[in-house]
């Protein structure tokens, strides 16, 4: 995967209504590619800033006790692009009911501000699907003998099941591999026939018996704008 895409990952949830029944819909969470700590962020702002790190790191640390002074006080603190606010999270057994820490619990939110929103284009952003493709099976075509998941035979041809595993052949990025356990390519499959749920490839020889991984690239019919998802599973040749 691309180090500089933003993961992004989807779900499917039954929605229920009261003129309907159960439909599915689907939401995405994005996942950060890394974390940034402290020391990392403090000398960005400090080199912005043109400060030392040690005065940046004390006017925040600073920053932190005054805003959670404010915040038990239950102001809502407008900064520059973000605002912090508390709020209640739990149920209330009636509009008037007093909170209880039996049920109820402070959480502190986050509110963007317009600029900062308008800043973060979705078009600007590199996302990758990481929900697509996923392998459930794999097994071997050729050999009828052979049944056992993850266990492939001396033959060429290899079906692969599971989700998001339509492949566009056409695209220099996507395709299916093998890689041994160093991450060496050590064998490209050209595909026979391929749906979302299915994908039936071979190969012109197998690597030598032992353990490798079936690595999967594939937007699964998406947009060529977005990296291809890559999902790679250990199987076994014999």
């Amino acid at each position: 995967m691309d180090a500089e895409s933003i993961e992004y990952t989807t779900r499917s949830l039954a929605a229920k209504s009261r003129n309907a029944d159960s439909s599915s819909a689907w939401t995405a969470q994005v996942i950060a590619k890394r974390a940034v700590g402290e020391a990392e962020f403090f000398a960005a702002v400090a080199e912005k800033a043109h400060q030392p790190t040690a005065e940046v790191n004390y006017i925040f640390s600073t920053a932190g006790v005054v805003l959670r002074d404010f915040l038990r006080q239950g102001c809502h603190v407008n900064l520059s692009d973000v605002g912090f606010s508390i709020a209640l999270s739990g149920k209330f057994p009636s509009a008037d009911a007093a909170p209880d820490a039996s049920r109820n619990a402070v959480k502190v939110c986050a509110h963007a501000s317009r600029a900062l929103k308008g800043a973060l284009k979705l078009s600007e952003l590199n996302f990758v699907n990481t929900t697509s493709p996923l392998v459930a099976h794999i097994f071997s075509v050729m050999d009828s003998t052979l049944k056992q998941d993850g266990v492939v035979a001396d033959s060429s041809s290899v079906l692969v099941t599971g989700e998001g595993l339509l492949v566009d052949q056409s695209a220099a990025d996507e395709g299916v591999r093998i890689l041994d356990s160093s991450g060496e390519v050590v064998a490209v499959g050209g595909i026979l026939s391929n749906t979302t749920a299915m994908l039936d490839c071979s190969f012109d020889t197998l690597p030598p018996p032992g353990a490798y991984r079936l690595e999967i690239r594939s937007r699964n019919g998406a947009s060529p704008s977005l990296a291809p998802a890559v999902v790679r599973k250990v199987f076994e040749v014999k």
